[in-house]
């Protein structure tokens, strides 16, 4: 495991747990945005946007809104579980699971 996807992951996490029955309504249609009207969106976005990852700027880019394993990908050098475990909570959190929910069924 690296620093880095420890990081992301203990943020993410600590963003579910300050908001856990938090359900997240895509501002159109299904597509999660990391960054929506200059703030941060979705809970990986939340999460990037604390750590200091993101910012502002995003929204306007074409990384927006793709899938998490994308964005991750493109951007941070994570370990396979570590991507994958980011992208299962996004998952879920985009099939209308609470970011409680989220959180819990992608730790299982």
């Amino acid at each position: 495991m690296s620093a880095l996807g420890q990081k992301i992951i203990a943020e993410i996490r600590k963003v579910a747990a300050d908001n856990p029955d938090f359900i997240y309504q895509a501002p159109y249609g299904d597509a999660c945005f990391y960054v929506f009207n200059g703030q941060p969106s979705c809970i990986v976005g939340r999460a990037l946007w604390n750590l200091g990852f993101i910012d502002k700027t995003l929204e306007k880019g074409s990384d927006n809104s793709i899938r998490a394993h994308v964005f991750l990908d493109k951007h941070f050098a994570l370990d396979l579980y570590e991507r994958d475990w980011i992208d299962r909570v996004q998952w879920h959190q985009d099939a209308k699971r609470t970011w409680g929910q989220a959180v819990e069924v992608a730790s299982r």
